[in-house]
């Protein structure tokens, strides 16, 4: 479904300001060798120029799931 949304315009926030981030994860299960990204948010390429930053701030966290910050 991802790749769907991507081949049709839509761009990944994210991706938009860190295109090579390894660690990009929003879920890291404790205790194991489990990171993923579990929650995205998409945009249209028409709005793609409006978005002024996006993160992760893992400092923030106190759990296993990380926010998503994108102004």
């Amino acid at each position: 479904m991802m790749k769907n949304l991507l081949n049709i315009g839509y761009v990944d926030t994210f991706n938009v300001f860190h295109p090579n981030e390894e660690e990009a994860y929003t879920y890291k299960m404790v205790g194991r060798d489990f990171d993923r990204r579990m929650d995205y948010f998409f945009v249209s390429g028409d709005l793609k120029d409006k978005i002024k930053n996006a993160t992760i701030p893992r400092k923030a966290a106190s759990f296993s799931i990380f926010p998503r910050l994108i102004e």
